[in-house]
C-alpha cells in the first residue's frame, strides 16, 4: 500500500519500530513484545492489513512466550478483525476466537465473553451458532441488557430453528411485551414463533397466536394452522 510522503501513521510505526529494536538490543524481551502489538494497532488503523497481520501475529507468539498472557489475548482479537477481511483465514479465525472463549478470564480492553460468542457464531455451523448466541443472550439476560438479548434471540429466530424450541418463545415474548422488538419485525417474529409453537406440540398456543397475530403462516407444519385459522378472529 502506497504511504504518502509525511503521512503521520508511517512516521508513527516508523517510531515504534525503532523503538521494538532499542528494546531488543536491551534485552527488553516483554517491552518488544508489547511495542510490536502497538504497531499491529496502528497498521490495522491505516488499512494495512497484510502488515498489520504479520505483527500482530509476532506479536501473539512474542507475548506467548515471554508470558504475558492478557497481551497475547489482546493480540489474538486483534487478529481475529484483521482475519475477517481474509476468507482465507475463516478457520484460524474460529481457532482463535475458541482460545479467547476458552480463558477463564478476558482483558478488560476486549469485547465481553456474549459479544465474543456473537462473533464467534457467524462463522460456525448453524448447530453451534445457535447454541453460542443463546449462551450469548442468557449472559446479556445476567447483566440486564434486554436490548442485546432481544438483538441476540432474534437472531437466533432467523437461523430458521428447529421445531422444540419453544422455551425461546416466551423469553422472545417477553421482551416483545418489553416494547424490546422493532415493530416492523413483528409480523415476521410472530408467524416464527408460531412455527415453533406448532412444531413443539403447542397446537392451541399455535392458533391463539394466529389469531391475533394474522400473518404468514405457509411455512406452518401440515395440519397445525390452517388458512382459516390463520385469519383474525370472527
Amino acid at each position: 500500500m502506497h504511504e504518502p510522503a509525511g503521512d503521520p501513521s508511517r512516521a508513527a510505526v516508523d517510531a515504534l519500530v525503532r523503538a521494538i529494536a532499542e528494546r531488543t538490543a536491551a534485552r527488553d524481551a516483554a517491552g518488544a513484545a508489547r511495542l510490536r502489538l502497538e504497531v499491529a494497532v496502528r497498521l490495522r488503523d491505516a488499512g494495512r492489513w497484510g502488515d498489520a497481520m504479520v505483527s500482530a501475529e509476532q506479536a501473539r507468539r512474542d507475548l506467548t512466550r515471554v508470558g504475558l498472557a492478557d497481551d497475547a489475548m489482546t493480540a489474538r482479537y486483534l487478529l481475529t478483525e484483521l482475519y475477517s477481511h481474509v476468507a482465507e483465514h475463516r478457520q484460524e479465525m474460529r481457532d482463535l476466537l475458541d482460545e479467547l472463549l476458552s480463558a477463564p478470564s478476558l482483558p478488560p480492553a476486549l469485547p465481553s465473553r456474549a459479544a465474543l460468542l456473537e462473533k464467534a457464531a457467524d462463522i460456525n455451523s448453524q448447530e453451534r451458532g445457535v447454541a453460542m448466541l443463546l449462551e450469548a443472550a442468557d449472559l446479556y439476560r445476567e447483566v440486564g441488557d434486554q436490548g442485546a438479548e432481544a438483538r441476540v434471540l432474534l437472531g437466533v429466530l432467523s437461523r430458521g430453528l428447529p421445531p422444540r424450541s419453544w422455551p425461546l418463545v416466551s423469553r422472545l415474548d417477553e421482551l416483545i411485551e418489553a416494547g424490546l422488538v422493532p415493530e416492523n419485525s413483528l409480523p415476521a417474529v410472530q408467524a416464527e414463533l408460531c412455527r415453533l409453537e406448532a412444531g413443539s406440540g403447542q397446537p392451541q398456543a399455535a392458533l391463539d397466536r394466529a389469531g391475533r397475530y394474522p400473518g404468514d403462516y405457509a411455512a406452518l407444519p401440515a395440519g397445525s394452522v390452517g388458512p382459516a385459522d390463520a385469519g383474525p378472529p370472527r
